[in-house]
């Protein structure tokens, strides 16, 4: 919700709001985007068992997977236990991302004039990150946000266009709320445009010398 224009999935506080897959078509001129919330784990053991079957079938349909993990969250071990037994295979889809990082420890440092955290939040954002790294082994950086102020939004969107495929960088940037289309953004998604464009050519012509 922080990323795309409108609100694309209901959010609950308490309860834990997405049982099944939902889907969400965003569509910006000749782009379209497709965005699949997908329940979290830990809520409880019976219900991991059916959200492994649940994500196993719709992984290898996706382009990229936000994990979001509480920045202040400590209980990994759920976590830990679906990344190797469900999501091992998708790694390469995988981008971690530590939501909240205004409440982590010393909470009360966090600037709220400037909706930045304190040197020592900072430093305990980057131990966070330095852990997911040593836990899961992901095969890209793990990001520090907190969405409700904002704070290492703009960071986390270059990080996940460079995850992206080439042909998923324009379609995801023209759903993006205006302040977060940055240049940089904007250069990403025209070289990754430019690159699937340049595959599709180069295929069209090798296949076009293969014998009938």
């Amino acid at each position: 919700n922080a990323l795309f224009h409108g609100e694309v999935s209901p959010v609950g506080d308490v309860n834990a709001c997405t049982r099944d897959v939902l889907r969400f078509r965003l569509r910006s001129g000749r782009h379209s985007l497709v965005i699949v919330d997908l329940p979290g784990v830990g809520e409880n053991g019976l219900r991991d068992q059916e959200y492994r079957a649940l994500y196993r079938r719709v992984l290898s349909e996706l382009d990229l997977v936000l994990w979001v993990i509480k920045a202040d969250d400590r209980a990994l071990s759920v976590d830990e236990q679906f990344w190797r037994g469900v999501m091992q295979p998708y790694q390469q889809q995988v981008l971690f991302v530590l939501n909240q990082a205004d409440k982590i420890e010393p909470c009360h440092d966090w600037d709220t004039r400037t909706s930045t955290p304190s040197a020592q939040q900072r430093d305990n954002l980057k131990a966070k990150q330095a852990a997911i790294t040593a836990m899961f082994r992901p095969r890209h950086p793990a990001c520090a946000v907190s969405a409700c102020s904002g704070w290492g939004v703009e960071e986390m969107v270059a990080t996940m266009m460079r995850c992206l495929p080439d042909r998923a960088t324009s379609p995801v940037a023209t759903q993006l709320h205006g302040r977060l289309c940055t240049e940089t953004v904007k250069s990403q998604a025209r070289d990754g445009f430019g690159d699937a464009v340049g595959s599709a050519f180069d295929a069209a012509e090798s296949s076009s010398f293969l014998p009938a």
